[in-house]
């Protein structure tokens, strides 16, 4: 009579390695003993948890069910576990069963019924922590700030051109077998055929100067191009210059010592900048406007470049410039919404 409760507890406690935790709750409840159902089910619980991966809240239910029901509740465990892990995801059933069969076919269509398509990751700049903070409170900080604050900043930024860059030219729709005619191909030069840095600007109501910058710019160039287009571009653009804000980004030639004690003669107010964030900075987006319409018009030289440019940058609308400024709230509640980290625009 004493072997057959300790030879019954040897062979569940080999199985409980083995068999699945659904088998030994169908065992444990037909088992005579009680405290033998309930140290299986102890048992059952911990395979489940630890080899099934099962949740905390699946376990939960099972001791909730066995504690209040301890006749039936070995039984009523097994129902909540296949519905669970099965009639709800028979997908994730098959991996926690210990399926290795699974095609790569098989794992993108259910992936594909739970909405989850492959796509190509979008670029973004590196951001850490501290980048983050500092992004989360630039935004909290001027959330506040009403529209006519933002009408007044003079935007501005650098930006490099190649002629012939391949980065800003559209699509071709062409026929079969006319893919290498003239009108299908793009000309293509080592290194991109030479390339200019342009400086420019731009408020609420419109674009101001677009300065082409010779050689390296370092802060008495970047200086000179500020002296040169700065005070123009606040009298075409109509801005305050008492309450006019200057925004630039963190680049070491504009944050240099001698750039700061040059700004603090001029008695111009810098907007403090968050590092590593292109997307708030409207001027990006009217950058890539001007490579496109630049691009378009195929410059074969670097004087044409530096001409299509200035003509292609006086061209954009003020409409559309506004835009961007009417918009800028929904920049900063994105950042605050996303906790710092990089957003869509």
């Amino acid at each position: 009579m004493f072997l057959c409760p300790v030879l019954v507890y040897c062979i569940v406690f080999v199985f409980m390695f083995v068999l699945s935790p659904v088998f030994l709750f169908v065992v444990c409840e037909f088992c005579a003993l009680y405290y033998l159902r309930r140290l299986v089910v102890s048992f059952s619980l911990v395979y489940c948890s630890c080899f099934h991966f099962a949740p905390p809240w699946e376990v939960f239910c099972f001791i909730f069910l066995c504690s209040v029901f301890p006749h039936c509740g070995c039984f009523c465990s097994v129902f909540v576990f296949c519905i669970i892990n099965i009639s709800v995801n028979p997908f994730t059933a098959c991996l926690r069963l210990g399926s290795s069969s699974v095609s790569a076919r098989t794992i993108r269509r259910h992936l594909n019924e739970m909405k989850r398509y492959g796509r190509r990751p979008r670029g973004t700049p590196l951001l850490t922590q501290r980048h983050k903070k500092a992004r989360l409170q630039f935004a909290k900080m001027y959330l506040s700030k009403p529209k006519s604050f933002w009408e007044n900043v003079l935007r501005t930024d650098e930006t490099k051109m190649e002629l012939f860059g391949k980065a800003h030219h559209s699509t071709v729709y062409r026929k079969r077998n006319e893919a290498y005619k003239e009108k299908n191909t793009v000309p293509t030069v080592k290194y991109g055929g030479g390339s200019k840095m342009f400086w420019g600007c731009f408020a609420a109501s419109g674009t101001g100067c677009l300065d082409c910058v010779q050689g390296i710019m370092k802060s008495g160039d970047y200086q000179r191009i500020l002296g040169r287009n700065v005070g123009p571009s606040v009298r075409k653009l109509g801005l305050r210059p008492r309450s006019l804000v200057f925004q630039q980004d963190n680049d070491p030639k504009h944050t240099s010592k001698s750039t700061q004690k040059w700004m603090a003669t001029k008695r111009w107010r810098v907007l403090k900048w968050p590092a590593m964030s292109p997307d708030l900075n409207p001027i990006e987006h009217l950058s890539r406007d001007l490579k496109i319409a630049v691009g378009k018009r195929r410059p074969s030289n670097m004087r044409d470049l530096e001409q299509f440019a200035k003509e292609e940058w006086s061209k954009i609308p003020g409409e559309r410039c506004k835009k961007f400024i009417d918009g800028y709230r929904k920049r900063l509640i994105s950042v605050i919404f996303s906790k710092g980290c990089a957003t869509k625009y």
